[in-house]
């Protein structure tokens, strides 16, 4: 089965660019990443969303961004990490990852794009971010407990980190695999963004499947025999 994955993944980027030139070029299309950065998902393609609850166009990606990763396999791994580029966005940023710690992201992740672009609420500080919440059926309590933790605090730190190396200037931007940056600003579109995101990640799973299939080739001739 791992074979016939392997296979069919190379066909895809074969079928892809078999016959024509790359339809998107890197330094006009997308950006590469130098160096490329480590991933936490050696086995798979990872991508991931770099937003700010305070951005009206990842608010306006978002119906482009999640049906996109509902549908992908268990060979793409998906996530997400919000930018603070200055101080006054880091409690957005704190929400976030609160919320994923909390396992309320569902109930936590929409109602902030909403109340900030749609209701025009003034969502600012952790007073507010945690008014939220309750109104969102989680206890102010358990949210700033959550925001307030060790495990908020480094993963706030790590994005902050992972950002600036990926050379992310604005959102919303697209990191595939720790190689390439995608924003809507190159793309022209979120059309033409969701279209150089599945380029790329298709190009990534190829190019997986073949240093698998070559790995496996080689410890085959030189597996002793019997």
């Amino acid at each position: 089965m791992k074979k016939i994955i392997l296979t069919l993944a190379m066909l895809a980027w074969a079928s892809l660019s078999w016959g024509q030139a790359d339809p998107f070029t890197p330094g006009v299309h997308y950006k590469l990443i130098e160096p490329a950065q480590p991933t936490d998902s050696k086995d798979m393609v990872e991508v991931v969303e770099v937003f700010s609850y305070g951005c009206v166009h990842c608010a306006n990606f978002q119906p482009y961004i999640e049906p996109w990763a509902e549908e992908q396999s268990e060979s793409v791994s998906f996530s997400r990490v919000p930018v603070v580029f200055q101080r006054s966005w880091e409690p957005l940023a704190r929400a976030y990852y609160a919320a994923e710690s909390l396992g309320v992201l569902d109930k936590t992740h929409h109602a902030l794009f909403d109340a900030i672009h749609k209701e025009r609420r003034r969502i600012r500080g952790n007073e507010d971010i945690a008014a939220l919440f309750e109104s969102a059926g989680v206890p102010s309590a358990d949210y700033t407990s959550a925001a307030k933790s060790f495990t908020v605090e480094t993963k706030l730190r790590r994005g902050v980190t992972m950002a600036s190396r990926w050379g992310v200037t604005g959102t919303p931007s697209v990191v595939i695999n720790g190689k390439y940056l995608a924003n809507g600003t190159m793309a022209g579109s979120y059309e033409g963004l969701m279209n150089i995101i599945d380029y790329l990640v298709t190009k990534e799973k190829a190019m997986m499947a073949s240093q698998t299939s070559a790995a496996m080739e080689s410890a085959q001739a030189v597996s002793p025999e019997g």
